[in-house]
């Protein structure tokens, strides 16, 4: 895997967070996707021959404003706003460096922390306000695309 880390940021993010996740309580269903999402990464041809290019210092400030505050922001203009980029700019960074989008981004930070929320006896409601989405409609459609259940199901599981 380190041959495959050092071409790929993507990979170097996944193995990281599976590395956070591997002694957190009730977090078997988040481990699983990160690592589906590891295997997806392997199995893409193209990451072998990649040339390791560093994250542009304007594209890791986008990282870490969302890292710090996916829970505060609703949509991506805020983030292009805040950054002064084109939302172009925005998914060609994602496309480029994460190889994902950066709404797909965004939401797996927000589901990640609904998961947190249930594993520690949130309602689904709390889970999906407190994660920062505000459709609830929306929140279990991502969550059950995402993990294969509903949150009420994950939380039944989870008790």
């Amino acid at each position: 895997l380190r041959d495959y880390s050092s071409t790929s940021p993507a990979l170097t993010i996944l193995l990281a967070r599976l590395w956070e996740l591997r002694n957190a309580q009730g977090s078997e269903l988040e481990q699983a996707s990160v690592f589906l999402q590891i295997l997806t990464v392997l199995s893409k041809k193209q990451h072998t021959c990649d040339i390791a290019s560093p994250l542009p210092n304007s594209f890791q400030s986008v990282l870490q404003d969302i890292d710090r505050n996916y829970l505060l922001i609703r949509n991506l203009s805020e983030i292009t706003q805040r950054h002064f980029i084109s939302p172009a700019t925005l998914n060609r960074w994602f496309r480029e460096h994460l190889h994902i989008s950066p709404k797909a981004y965004l939401e797996y930070k927000k589901l990640s922390h609904a998961v947190q929320l249930l594993s520690n006896g949130a309602s689904v409601t709390e889970a999906c306000f407190g994660s920062g989405f505000s459709d609830c409609s929306h929140f279990c459609a991502q969550f059950k695309k995402q993990f294969g259940q509903t949150p009420l199901q994950y939380k039944k599981i989870s008790e």
